[in-house]
């Protein structure tokens, strides 16, 4: 089993409005709902490529309701915390006119110590059964989770995080097994975008001394996966052009490569030919499997570095 733990859920609402006017009455001519960039994503794709997903988390209101229907239609288990407030919502207002988007960020529902508490002894009695954990999310407890998880298992678990926000820093000093990183990811730990060896270099040396298998950077058309001998790139185009889901469709990719042992050249592809797909244009379907292997076939992988012969021209 895969467990995710998908803390800090969301779910997305994205109006279109002709001409969008501030202290007006406006008329929505496109009004759509579906869930968030979270780690509901990585388990739909685990179980879209037939794996074993587990989701746990908390969830709360309307938005949460609608969270837990997805995942039902989708036959993936869970376990939610129930919590007394809405699930977070990102409202994006956009002008087809005008061509803007005005972003609304509501009910940033962050984690009590009592939920906290409550999700680690639940997370414990599915402990035995999990081969793999994956952690998505922005919360202060993020990095206590990891700790426990490792303390748990006493350090057997492997775990992948997708973390964002002001928790993200904190758990890339706990041990994980790999982890998926974004732009903001990178510029939080002072790095630049790996366009030249130096920051290669840089990005190599801290997956060695984190200790990481793996380390995969979601850049804006790019995919690139550092692993202890290779660096490997794919390129995508993103579908989305409002709120993309990639990141997350992408952690499944990973962590469905990691259990069934995929090379790294494979699992760089897959993970490429899921963001290459995915789009949340035709909610609830996100994805399709014969897109993703359609893709796996068609994705061109660039490899940068090997250890062999070092930085290669074609990659870099």
């Amino acid at each position: 089993m895969i467990l995710t733990i998908a803390l800090n859920p969301a779910v997305v609402r994205t109006i279109n409005v002709e001409g969008f006017q501030i202290d007006q009455s406006n008329e929505a001519n496109q009004d759509a709902l579906s869930v968030g960039d979270c780690g509901i994503y990585s388990a739909y794709i685990v179980k879209l490529l037939q794996g074993d997903p587990y989701v746990m988390g908390i969830s709360g209101g309307i938005g949460g309701r609608y969270i837990k229907n997805f995942l039902d239609k989708n036959k993936i288990k869970t376990d939610f915390l129930q919590v007394d407030h809405e699930t977070k919502t990102h409202l994006f207002i956009h002008d087809s006119i005008h061509d803007t988007t005005t972003k609304i960020l509501s009910h940033n529902n962050q984690l009590t110590q009592r939920d906290f508490i409550n999700i680690k002894h639940r997370i414990y009695h599915h402990i035995k059964e999990t081969e793999l954990i994956t952690l998505t999310g922005d919360d202060s407890w993020s990095a206590e989770f990891i700790r426990d998880l490792n303390s748990m298992t006493k350090n057997a678990i492997r775990i992948i995080t997708a973390v964002e926000g002001d928790s993200f820093k904190a758990c890339v000093n706990e041990r994980v097994y790999a982890s998926v990183m974004d732009l903001d990811n990178l510029k939080a730990l002072g790095f630049d975008f790996p366009e030249d060896i130096d920051s290669f270099e840089r990005i190599r040396n801290f997956r060695r001394e984190h200790k990481m298998k793996y380390l995969v950077i979601k850049g804006q058309y790019e995919i690139i996966g550092f692993a202890k001998n290779k660096i490997c790139k794919v390129n995508y185009h993103a579908k989305d052009s409002i709120y993309p889901i990639v990141k997350s469709m992408i952690l499944g990719g990973l962590s469905i490569g990691i259990k069934r042992n995929y090379s790294f050249e494979t699992m760089i592809k897959l993970m490429g030919a899921i963001a290459n797909n995915c789009s949340s244009d035709e909610y609830p379907f996100v994805i399709r499997r014969n897109e993703i292997d359609r893709g796996m076939k068609h994705s061109k992988l660039y490899e940068i570095y090997n250890q062999r012969n070092g930085y290669t021209i074609e990659g870099v």
